[in-house]
């Protein structure tokens, strides 16, 4: 455990350091903070802190730096305090204009995290597994060309144009989407695949005596097109990253944008945290991918009337304000929340 002085010493290395990106001495601490005792009783503390693993010393002459663990009980610590900046008038702000577009609302919410931050912004759409199939409307064109919106319960709209074999009038298109509305409604987009939709479109045929190809063609063209954009992961503020001092060094920003490249690997570090609602931090090490541990991922999950369905976070150097970004993270995730659970008038 850390007495008083200890943790008053190790909070002031970490908030330094996040400010200036430079070893913080005793000297240094002395000037700023009033703690108190001499430099030497302070060099002696930051001596003890290196030996608990909670600072580093990555020059024999040089000041500390703070540790993986050093930043894990410091964040530990702030969460529990909830000494968290408010930024919800700034957010609200933007939102103000919010798309109803769920791919769209998500690229928005990511653009916006990295502006508020100043660090790397991801944001995952909601996958397929998670989806509900919610409404289907199909509208004819032309004599040969129909127009289908499928709506699922996280607000995405989709339309696709398809051609189909014969010509079927509008009331035939209805009776389609009422078949389709009653049996799909509440069902995953996952649990929507091949086999079932060949198994309505027997029933179909058999009800309506309809072209059951128009079941298959729905299937191929619109419902697996969807699946597929809902495994995207939106990225936004490399340039953010490039600017941070422990980039400089030209073979740490090499791996950093080979990483950033490999956006599966990305999607996979979202869509493998954990499914609730709490905020998830991963500092440096604790990140299992190796090009991930000079980083810190603070992340939270978005939902649609309390079913968690993606999430959204932070990419920043281990040095990072674990404070601001813990904050504007949690908002937006809460107010995305409200948005997609939001009933159309």
């Amino acid at each position: 455990m850390l007495d008083g002085r200890k943790w008053a010493i190790l909070e002031a290395v970490i908030r330094e350091y996040i400010l200036t990106a430079e070893p913080i001495g005793s000297r240094t601490l002395t000037r700023r903070y009033n703690f108190g005792v001499s430099p030497a009783t302070i060099r002696n503390e930051m001596a003890d802190l290196e030996a608990m693993g909670y600072l580093e010393q990555p020059h024999a002459s040089a000041g500390r730096i703070p540790s993986d663990k050093g930043y894990r009980i410091f964040v530990d610590a702030l969460m529990k305090s909830n000494d968290l900046p408010s930024i919800s008038e700034e957010v609200d702000q933007i939102f103000f204009t919010k798309k109803r577009q769920i791919h769209d609302l998500i690229q928005e919410t990511t653009r916006m995290l990295s502006q508020l931050t100043h660090y790397i912004s991801l944001g995952l759409v909601p996958n397929f597994e998670q989806t509900i199939f919610q409404h289907l409307q199909l509208i004819p064109l032309t004599s040969r060309k129909v127009v289908a919106v499928l709506v699922t319960d996280s607000g995405m709209v989709h339309n696709q144009i398809f051609s189909i074999p014969v010509t079927m009038s509008r009331k035939e298109l209805g009776q389609i989407s009422d078949f389709l509305n009653d049996r799909l409604q509440g069902m995953t987009l996952e649990e929507i695949d091949s086999v079932l939709m060949k198994k309505l479109e027997r029933e179909l045929v058999n009800r309506y005596d309809i072209l059951s190809d128009v079941i298959k063609i729905l299937y191929e063209e619109l419902l697996e097109d969807v699946k597929k954009k809902l495994q995207q992961i939106f990225l936004d503020g490399t340039s953010y990253m490039i600017d941070q001092p422990e980039f400089a060094d030209l073979k740490k920003l090499k791996t950093m944008m080979n990483m950033l490249e490999k956006r599966e690997l990305l999607y996979n570090i979202l869509n493998q945290s954990d499914n609730d609602e709490t905020i998830q931090i991963t500092i440096g090490q604790e990140n299992p991918h190796k090009e991930m541990q000079d980083c810190s991922i603070i992340s939270a999950t978005y939902s649609v009337n309390g079913r968690p369905i993606g999430r959204i976070g932070i990419l920043g150097p281990t040095r990072m304000e674990y404070g601001k970004v813990i904050a504007v993270v949690q908002y937006v995730a809460n107010t995305l929340s409200k948005i997609l659970s939001e009933k159309d008038e």
